[in-house]
């Protein structure tokens, strides 16, 4: 990505990603936006939670991780960037 999440810019450049997944993104974000306050909410964050649910509904067989090793968490789970290639 060119530009940070949290500008105009970089929401825009995001949603162009995300409608290769989930051609309702546009929409998907505007419920989201009009349900949710900003204050609990920035679009930075709706976006984030659309890009896990793009992440989660994908098959493990298109689901890559960015290379190296990941930390895990308190509980032993791995935390670790994902994406889906398609």
């Amino acid at each position: 990505m060119a530009h940070p999440k949290s500008t105009k810019e970089g929401q825009r450049e995001r949603e162009s990603v995300l409608m290769r997944h989930e051609p309702q993104t546009v929409a998907l974000l505007a419920t989201l936006a009009a349900q949710v306050s900003r204050k609990d909410a920035r679009a930075d964050d709706l976006l984030d939670a659309l890009v896990a649910s793009v992440t989660a509904r994908a098959g493990l067989d298109v689901i890559k991780a960015v290379s190296g090793m990941p930390s895990h968490d308190e509980c032993g789970l791995p935390m670790e960037m994902l994406y889906v290639v398609r």
